[in-house]
């Protein structure tokens, strides 16, 4: 049963707003004074009402949540159990104006969501629809803001046994045995002083003596005493059954006893077998941690390979963009190419020049052959001759600097510059380009060191999770291979160990229950009386007798034991008639007929009066029964949640009648009020929610907890929470109402098994 919607049309500082919740865990945040508590109250609105008492100098509720400005508080809940839907609507007006002529005024309906059937008219709707009253709602499921989180033990045994017995909170066993005791009385004060059955005997003795006045026959004396004889005969008769029905009884009593100590030695031997495995895990530490260790140095040591990946490609481009790395000879060879360059260049200008003056002076030899011819001819042939092989010199020169400036072009071509100076700049380069690989801050040499830095850390994880696997697994080369078989291994010896301690908290919780057999000296007691009962005829046929078998002989024994009394006093009244028997006036017969049918009347009196016995004694046993086995039930369900919530600090707990609690560690008991004030909340947080998971195994109500777990630390909260999350699963809802966003944080690591989340609601400041 879970909570669909909320719309508040006002409420306290509330209005027109509406909340749409999930059938698991709903969180709802915000910071103080954002309308938290007003929400939860709310809810108590919808179900029970508002109160108009001012409880403990407290403002009554009604005054404080009905608005200041119109006096109204008003809202609709939809409530779903199963596939049906209860719309309870709800309206409370509080005048404001005149409060002291006109008091509050409500209007409150259930209907079917579906078909708009009107439900439960003049019921209370959380009466209804949960079958508690609203104290045993607020001492349950409404966990409220409370320096004190215990629960009012007033009436909660007698509400608890209601709701087991009859569903109903106004009748239990104790008032069922009080109508019958008032029905008892109608027929017979436990004085004998009153009654029908009293009035009946009175008439009866009145016609006897009558009887007795009209006789004075000694065959009427002889029957009298004959009568007198059988009833003697039978009263010796039942109170020889009454005592062998009682020892019957008490001998099954004694042997229950032990076959209870029995169950008690039983449950101690599995607790230490429990806690023996238990304690072979210690060698292992912390599984989940070595879990987690593991899981963080494989995604380091992955994360580390990949990075060696890329700085190793890095790498590896870098080595393709740089030259072979040169020898002495190699760089000689290139600075050689810039002097050849260089010494190409001068050697084309000064061939170049000497052409240049060769040709010069060819033309002027010209010059002169041509003006000597006229004066003397043979120097006008040496001119010639001059010039020509000037001519010829010039050529040749010419033809060198064309050379040399070929081999210069073809130098600055291979080297892709343009002048000698950019060819020693290329040339540099390349010298500094080969030297890359060997120079201790260049690029290359730098990516090389931190590549053996990262290898170094991912052979430092690759051999701390080996290690760490190891504890697992059997070593493995592939050390992947080796971390999922630790991993596969340590979640089963994980899972294996969970199982263990649920199984030790549920047998430790049961051993509990069974602290009055288990002391040594009562333990003793029970040996000795079952032994000595065995030896007796009554405990060997009560070994083998069934309970309702000895429930039988109980009752019939208290049955043997009130006929013999109500044999004694007719015994009485017998040897009354027959003293007065000769006083009688009256017709002997007629006054016959009249005692017979007054004896009947009475005999079904008496019967009707035995049965209302019988019935009485029933019912107080199954009450007596019922409020036996409960209380161990309620406290095996609360130490169980509570050693979750504790991670198995405090495993075991006691609960007294009143409900108030204390813990039990190491077999020694340890009172609330001295242990810290989140370790009290959480033990009495275990408790409510105890009594939910017992009164209600199958289709619980909604729990409410208004910051309830302000004073609880983030790893207990976590393990609560952790717990009404699997309970949402279940179709158990929880509202958790909270001024921190821890609990929001903490729900968003809860995945279901569906993969969804529980529901985080944020609310604003009401302004």
């Amino acid at each position: 049963m879970y909570i669909k919607s909320i719309h508040i049309t006002s409420f306290g500082p509330l209005k027109e707003k509406h909340f749409a919740l999930t059938p698991g865990l709903n969180i709802f945040e915000g910071p103080n004074e954002s309308g938290k508590s007003s929400i939860a109250m709310f809810i108590k609105f919808m179900l029970y009402g508002l109160s108009g008492r001012s409880v403990g100098g407290e403002m009554a509720e009604q005054k404080k949540y009905a608005s200041w400005d119109t006096g109204c508080a008003a809202g609709v809940l939809l409530l779903c159990d199963g596939e049906r839907e209860y719309r309870i609507e709800r309206e409370l007006y509080v005048p404001v104006d005149q409060p002291d002529k006109a008091g509050p005024r409500e209007r409150v309906a259930v209907t079917d969501a579906l078909t708009g059937e009107r439900l439960f008219r003049g019921e209370v709707p959380g009466v209804a629809l949960f079958g508690m009253t609203e104290q045993m709602f607020c001492n349950s499921i409404f966990v409220r803001q409370l320096k004190d989180n215990s629960i009012d033990g007033t009436g909660m045994a007698e509400a608890i046994e209601n709701i087991l017995l009859s569903g109903d909170e106004g009748l239990n066993s104790r008032k069922a045995a009080e109508r019958l005791d008032r029905e008892r009385k109608k027929l017979l004060y436990k004085n004998g002083a009153g009654g029908k059955i009293h009035d009946l005997q009175q008439e009866l003795r009145r016609l006897e003596g009558l009887r007795r006045e009209a006789t004075e026959k000694n065959g009427e004396v002889i029957a009298l005493e004959s009568a007198l004889a059988d009833n003697t005969a039978l009263i010796d008769d039942r109170k020889k059954k009454g005592a062998q029905l009682s020892a019957l009884s008490a001998a099954y009593d004694t042997l229950q006893r032990k076959a209870r100590l029995d169950a008690a030695l039983a449950c101690q031997a599995e607790t230490g077998t429990l806690k023996e495995q238990l304690e072979a895990f210690a060698s292992y530490g912390d599984i989940g941690e070595k879990i987690q260790t593991m899981e963080r140095l494989s995604d380091n040591l992955k994360s580390r390979e990949a990075q060696l990946r890329t700085m190793r490609r890095s790498l590896a481009a870098i080595d393709d963009t740089l030259p072979p790395e040169m020898t002495e000879e190699e760089e000689a060879d290139v600075r050689a190419q810039q002097d050849r360059a260089k010494a190409a260049r001068r050697g084309r200008k000064s061939a170049f020049a000497v052409s240049l003056i060769l040709f010069v002076l060819t033309a002027i030899a010209g010059c002169a052959a041509f003006f000597l011819r006229e004066i003397d001819t043979a120097l006008a042939v040496g001119a010639v001759i001059f010039a020509g092989i000037v001519a010829i010199c010039g050529i040749v020169s010419f033809v060198r600097s064309l050379s040399r400036l070929e081999t210069y072009h073809t130098i600055l071509k291979e080297w892709g510059v343009s002048d000698t100076e950019a060819l020693g700049d290329a040339v540099l380069e390349k010298i500094q380009l080969s030297r890359q690989r060997t120079d201790p801050a260049s690029d290359f040499c730098t990516l090389e060191r931190e590549i053996a830095e990262v290898q170094k850390e991912a052979d430092a994880d690759t051999q701390a999770l080996r290690n760490c696997a190891a504890l697992f697994t059997k070593e493995v080369p592939d050390t992947d291979i080796m971390t999922e078989n630790a991993q596969i291994a340590a979640k089963e010896l994980l899972t294996e160990k969970s199982r263990l301690q649920e199984a030790y908290h549920t047998a430790a919780g049961r051993l509990s229950a069974f602290a009055d057999v288990l002391d040594p000296r009562v333990r003793e007691e029970i040996e000795t009386q079952a032994a000595a009962t065995l030896a007796t005829e009554a405990g060997q046929i009560s070994s083998r007798m069934s309970r309702e078998e000895a429930e039988k002989a109980r009752r019939d024994a208290g049955f043997f034991r009130s006929t013999a009394e109500t044999g004694q006093a007719r015994q009485v009244e017998l040897e009354k008639k027959l003293s007065a028997l000769r006083a009688v006036t009256a017709s002997p017969a007629e006054l016959a007929e009249r005692i017979d049918a007054l004896q009947e009347s009475l005999s079904a009196l008496q019967r009707r009066y035995n049965g209302i016995a019988a019935a009485i004694e029933a019912l107080e046993t199954a009450g007596n029964h019922l409020r036996e086995g409960l209380l161990p039930r309620i406290v095996s369900e609360a130490g169980v949640l509570l050693g979750i919530f504790s991670k198995g600090k405090y495993p075991s707990v006691g609960v007294s009648k009143d409900f108030s609690m204390r813990l039990i560690v190491q077999d020694k008991v340890r009172d609330l009020e001295y242990l810290s004030a989140g370790t009290q909340d959480a033990a009495y947080i275990s408790l409510r929610y105890a009594l939910l998971n017992v009164l209600f195994p199958g289709n619980p109500p909604p729990a409410i907890f208004d910051e309830s777990f302000a004073r609880i630390d983030a790893s207990r909260l976590s393990r609560i929470l952790t717990m009404l999350s699997a309970a949402g699963e279940k179709g158990n809802q929880s509202l958790l109402f909270s001024c921190r966003q821890l609990e929001g944080e903490l729900a968003k690591d809860l995945i279901r098994a569906d993969g969804s989340t529980d529901q985080v609601i944020s609310l604003g400041k009401e302004g």
